[in-house]
């Protein structure tokens, strides 16, 4: 339906036995759930590059080891 007729008819689409719009319900869900997982990997790689930058600085304070 959304390939076919587009987000308005989607997001307007009664269901015949209640009256309901359940699929604009269904696709806000989708991408609140889509939006969820990106901010979990955008959240994983930054504590990774905050975690490589501090070992990066804690070993540049060590002196070298064949001294």
């Amino acid at each position: 339906m959304l390939a076919d007729e587009g987000l308005g008819q989607l997001q307007n689409f009664e269901f015949p036995l209640d009256g309901q719009t359940h699929c604009n319900e269904w696709y806000t869900q989708y991408w609140l759930v889509i939006l969820t997982i990106m901010m979990i990997a955008m959240l994983i790689i930054f504590g990774n590059v905050l975690v490589e930058v501090a070992v990066q600085a804690g070993s540049g304070m060590t002196r070298p080891v064949n001294e």
